[in-house]
């Protein structure tokens, strides 16, 4: 079926199929509440395995793009309200980023709606896929070229400001968020163009702009504060500005569907508040690990899988050694930060062990006095004994620092 034939779709209340909607808003806000990212990805792979559970109003991608697009504008609305000094400070890299996402994004929704349905489904695949792949692939490199390094924690900057003296509220706001925003890095403007190109096609294609700026983030280490402001400034320009006025404009947003926005945004709304709030208390790891084998599961079945399709088989094989090169890669940094703890722990051992109670050279000369009488010097050499704790060794022999038996 030709995508520029898609039926109009006017879900109403009493077919169960209306139920998809909220369900996917609101695990793929509540993903977006626990990472920042990633509503898209969630949300299109649900889509396509109720497609295959046998829901036929799952095919209509038009319907897809409009309701991502709807829930990204809200998304982005809500954030530029909330972090509006922060969008201020990243402008110059935010408007690089969301002028490189717009260019592209009229070549993507041109092709979704003229190219056969079944071919913008593998396109979307594959990017689940090559997505789900690639992050581990770029974690794994990161965990074998790890160096243990010593830091402060992340809070010891924003302590030490705080001390400082503050001469007024509106001076200690301005100077609180100009001292935390860490700066866009340098090497940064010349890679948001091709990144933000690559996004704002998958946008046109199918709303679905994440994975080249989250592969981006994973692979250079981006601070995650610098992320969070940059991608929904470009996401933002490319869907309020191209996006929702195409779809309005080429019906794939219709005013019969409005109860499907409605109950979308709602249980969004509710999603992305209860991920705020499990935030802290969710594992990253796990959330990591079970994100990428729902959409490496999701991707699989699209590709045919269960029809016994040998592309799928490829991309299953394909999806196993990688995963377990991931898995390899943990155990090897687990291993590394373990042997540096013990390494660590030995040396404050050594540290704390006789340098530390005595010092100076060996020479001929007399013997060290304790606190009741000398201390026997074996050797014919002289410690200098520092103030310590004297006790006693044992009957009738010398004293001796606590710690260190000077009786043999």
């Amino acid at each position: 079926m030709e995508s520029s034939e898609w039926p109009v779709v006017s879900m109403d209340f009493g077919r169960p199929e209306v139920m998809i909607v909220p369900i996917l808003a609101f695990f793929s806000s509540l993903v977006k509440g626990l990472s920042g990212m990633g509503e898209a990805l969630v949300y299109g792979a649900g889509w396509q395995l109720f497609y295959l559970a046998g829901f036929e109003e799952m095919n209509n991608l038009g319907l897809l793009a409009g309701l991502i697009c709807v829930l990204q504008c809200t998304s982005t609305a809500l954030l530029a309200f909330g972090n509006w000094q922060q969008w201020l400070f990243y402008i110059k890299p935010g408007l690089i980023f969301s002028f490189a996402m717009l260019v592209p994004s009229p070549v993507g929704n041109h092709i979704r709606e003229v190219a056969p349905t079944e071919s913008v489904q593998l396109v979307l695949s594959v990017t689940f896929l090559s997505f789900a792949l690639l992050k581990p692939i770029v974690d794994a490199i990161s965990a074998f070229k790890t160096k243990e390094v010593s830091r402060p924690p992340e809070g010891d900057a924003d302590a030490s400001e705080a001390t400082e003296p503050e001469p007024s509220e509106a001076e200690a706001n301005l100077k609180r968020q100009s001292s935390q925003l860490p700066e866009a890095p340098s090497w940064l403007w010349a890679v948001l163009p091709p990144v933000g190109m690559v996004g704002g096609f998958l946008g046109g294609l199918c709303g679905i702009n994440g994975p080249p700026f989250i592969l981006l983030t994973a692979i250079t280490g981006l601070d995650k504060v610098v992320a969070r402001n940059l991608f929904p400034m470009g996401q933002a320009m490319e869907a309020w500005t191209f996006r929702l006025p195409m779809l309005l404009y080429l019906q794939r947003i219709r005013l019969e569907d409005a109860h499907l926005y409605c109950i979308g945004l709602f249980a969004g709304a509710l999603g992305l508040q209860l991920g705020n709030c499990l935030a802290p208390k969710v594992s990253q790891k796990v959330f990591e690990w079970s994100m990428l084998l729902f959409l490496v599961v999701s991707s699989l079945l699209v590709l045919g899988l269960l029809e016994g399709k040998p592309g799928a088989f490829i991309a299953l094989g394909a999806s196993i050694l990688v995963l377990l090169l991931r898995w390899l890669a943990s155990r090897h940094l687990l291993v590394s930060r373990r042997l540096a703890a013990e390494q660590s722990g030995s040396g404050d051992r050594e540290t704390n062990s006789s340098p530390n109670l005595f010092s100076g050279n060996l020479k001929s000369g007399p013997v060290a006095e304790g606190p009741e009488g000398p201390v026997q010097v074996y050797g014919a050499a002289e410690w200098s004994v520092p103030d310590a704790d004297f006790t006693p060794c044992c009957a009738g022999k010398p004293w001796k620092p606590a710690g260190l038996c000077l009786c043999q």
